[in-house]
């Protein structure tokens, strides 16, 4: 898969996921925008993307549910680069609990960041992943080793995946080798779902 000359804009690329994607997208050559809210790590996940290919990201230390955030990032990367070929949205938030039992605000800045950012006249996919070692994991009630060792005791064939793995799906469903994949939802989930 080549990104030499993509333009490539990663949302929630200071961890998990969206920082896995931005790495293999700079391995394939890719041009990146990097969206995060915490600086000193998207500045961490920079310097691995520029090692991998000698292209310094453009880095926005941005929270995408501010107005005029999204606006930002496109003035940003047009201004920088002259073009957008993919976006990927890994910015997330994820609600624990009862819908009931929290804040609506809160319910409202989850909608906002998940599903809100989609743009129009491009290809639309989803990669779903199952459970996944990132921050949203490790911040859960039940800590990752406790998770782990509850799923393993369900299947052995269910597993946690790691951020690597599913940035490689992310790649290859942007990548040209399949371009008429439009309105997809991959299941990545480690077979989490089957039980």
């Amino acid at each position: 898969m080549d990104f030499k000359n993509k333009v490539v804009i990663v949302t929630g690329a200071s961890s998990g996921i969206g920082a896995a994607s931005a790495v293999l997208f700079a391995k394939h050559g890719a041009k990146l925008t990097l969206i995060g809210r915490h600086e000193q790590r998207l500045e961490a996940v920079a310097k691995k993307c520029q090692e991998a290919n000698g292209i310094t990201p453009l880095c926005l230390r941005l929270d995408l549910t501010a107005a005029g955030s999204c606006a930002a990032v496109i003035t940003r990367t047009i201004a920088t680069y002259d073009r957008i070929d993919v976006l990927v949205n890994c910015a997330a938030k994820m609600l624990i609990g009862s819908l009931f039992d929290d804040n609506i605000d809160t319910f409202d800045e989850m909608i906002d960041i998940n599903l809100q950012l989609a743009t129009e006249g491009v290809r639309v996919n989803a990669v779903q992943p199952g459970l996944t070692r990132t921050n949203i994991l490790a911040n859960l009630a039940m800590g990752e080793d406790e998770m782990e060792h509850t799923y393993e005791h369900l299947s052995n064939k269910m597993k946690i995946l790691d951020p690597e793995e599913v940035a490689k799906m992310v790649v290859f469903v942007a990548s040209e080798v399949c371009p008429n994949l439009n309105g997809s939802d991959i299941g990545l989930t480690g077979a989490s779902w089957m039980i």
